[in-house]
């Protein structure tokens, strides 16, 4: 891989089980071995204030779903039918938290430490937020200017790297600890719109083991994406 001047920004998204930590574990360290610095990092929803609410909510007693069996550390809150059973102005309220803490995780772990003269290489970021909000407030969320909002997020010079994985691979590599069918469907729909219009690297790994896998993204690097 050739160097690049100027920090960038490497964001995977897509499937969990889709390979998304592997390659990042990989593109970190070609990155390392050319002694530029690398820092792996997740966003996604609920952060912070969101977050915390869903720890308050889960210990009030609100039925834990499939979220919170997989991953009650980092996703309590991500009960999509308590979101979808909540008045207008409560979501309002969970919309507006959501974007404040969006935007104070994307300072921290984006731009104060690219400004450092690091690589960021992060999973999920705004595709994946957009696809959970999408969700929550139907499919009219694409259009509004909450979403326009959270695009806008994205900085200059960045990579998007769209992995995607067959369900039936999916169900072997993970298990029974996967998203429901319907969830990961409507995640796609969001991924591949992200994808087209962002002109991000598609990738499926059903059909590509991990070496070529990295290959190709090396290879999407070096061409400038």
């Amino acid at each position: 891989m050739n160097k690049i001047d100027k920090p960038r920004v490497v964001f995977f998204f897509g499937q969990n089980g889709a390979g998304k930590s592997t390659q990042m574990e990989l593109l970190s360290k070609a990155l390392n071995d050319q002694n530029i610095k690398a820092r792996i990092t997740w966003i996604a929803s609920h952060n912070l204030f969101v977050w915390f609410l869903g720890v308050i909510l889960a210990k009030l007693g609100y039925p834990k779903d499939h979220w919170t069996r997989v991953n009650p550390q980092l996703r309590p809150v991500a009960n999509l039918g308590f979101f979808k059973s909540t008045g207008r102005v409560s979501k309002s309220i969970l919309l507006f938290l959501e974007i404040i803490s969006l935007v104070i995780v994307d300072l921290i772990k984006i731009r104060i430490p690219r400004l450092l003269g690091n690589w960021i290489i992060v999973e999920k970021y705004i595709p994946i937020t957009i696809a959970d909000l999408t969700l929550i407030y139907g499919k009219t969320f694409f259009k509004s200017i909450a979403a326009r909002f959270l695009l806008r997020l994205i900085p200059a010079s960045v990579y998007g790297i769209f992995l995607k994985v067959d369900y039936e691979d999916l169900l072997e590599r993970r298990g029974e600890k996967i998203e429901s069918k319907k969830y990961l469907s409507s995640q796609n729909v969001v991924c591949e719109w992200f994808a087209k219009q962002y002109c991000c690297l598609v990738v499926n790994t059903s059909e590509t083991d991990i070496e070529r896998t990295h290959e190709l993204i090396m290879d999407y690097l070096t061409s400038g994406g």
